[in-house]
């Protein structure tokens, strides 16, 4: 849901959303999502982000040739970027790239800067934007080795955090 809502408020578009709760879909739609299957978002969505935590969940048979897939569950992803790639994916990665090396550090870096009490939208949304600024052209996302990633994300939250 905040993933969802966080890319329907940076992109002014609606994204489609999966759940097993029937609640959770209505809580979606009334946010201004579209409720789908697996099925349905694999079938038609070119980049697929799961937060599942059910790993397996996406077979290789259900990539479509081009799709980026972020298969950001913990430890294990819904589809392994291995898998994904070999199945077709342009992109793929998974939590441990996305999460644990590019996001986290930084973040968290930046609240404990600060002393922020908390995380809210508008960091991690600037988190994003740090990373996103230091991907280069022709990439998915940034070399998770690369320590200005780490610092620009805790420079951004930590900005954010202060406003």
């Amino acid at each position: 849901m905040a993933t969802g809502k966080m890319l329907m408020e940076v992109t002014g578009k609606p994204v489609m959303g999966a759940d097993i709760s029937e609640k959770a879909l209505e809580r979606f739609k009334d946010a201004g999502g579209i409720p789908a299957t697996l099925e349905e978002i694999m079938a038609k969505a070119d980049i697929v982000i799961g937060t599942t935590g059910c790993p397996g969940l996406i077979k290789s048979e259900m990539v479509r040739k081009g799709q980026i897939i972020l298969a950001l569950s913990n430890p294990n992803p819904e589809i392994s970027p291995d898998d994904a790639a070999n199945a077709g994916a342009d992109c793929a990665t998974d939590g441990r790239s996305v999460n644990n090396i590019l996001g986290f550090p930084g973040i968290l870096r930046g609240i404990i800067d600060v002393q922020a009490p908390y995380i809210s939208p508008e960091m991690y949304q600037a988190a994003a934007e740090a990373i996103a600024g230091l991907t280069p052209s022709g990439e998915m996302i940034p070399n998770p080795l690369n320590k200005k990633v780490h610092r620009a994300v805790a420079a951004a939250v930590a900005k954010k955090a202060i406003e």
